[in-house]
């Protein structure tokens, strides 16, 4: 059951591996740290083994990164929080349903192109 998901982890890992090998630790911190899709702790812990990374370096540098976007992502969604509260005191929740609705309308976009692509294939 979770075989076409780490399958598809996999791939994105291969895929992306050479373009961290190139700067190594700090490409493996980059790579984890940007908020793109198949980027985050798990695919990057399968890139740095991939690349070569001894075990424990690949799991500080992994999770150093991860707790760093996480400290930024909290920061920033403060702010945007007290900024939205300045025009009204129900702001904040209308911009997290906002966020939600996005992020919902991206992965059901997502899964009609792949379902798409693949009635072609």
């Amino acid at each position: 059951r979770l075989q076409p998901y780490v399958a598809r982890m996999h791939s994105a890992a291969e895929s992306r591996s050479g373009m961290v090998r190139k700067f190594g630790v700090a490409g493996l911190f980059v790579f984890v740290f940007l908020p793109f899709w198949m980027t985050g702790p798990v695919v990057g812990a399968i890139i740095g083994f991939l690349i070569g990374l001894r075990p424990w370096v690949n799991v500080v540098v992994v999770l150093i990164s991860t707790y760093v976007a996480i400290g930024i992502w909290a920061l920033m969604l403060n702010e945007l929080s007290a900024w939205a509260a300045t025009f009204n005191r129900l702001a904040p929740y209308a911009l997290v349903v906002a966020i939600a609705l996005i992020v919902a309308a991206g992965h059901l976009w997502y899964r009609r192109r792949a379902q798409t692509n693949s009635k072609r294939a």
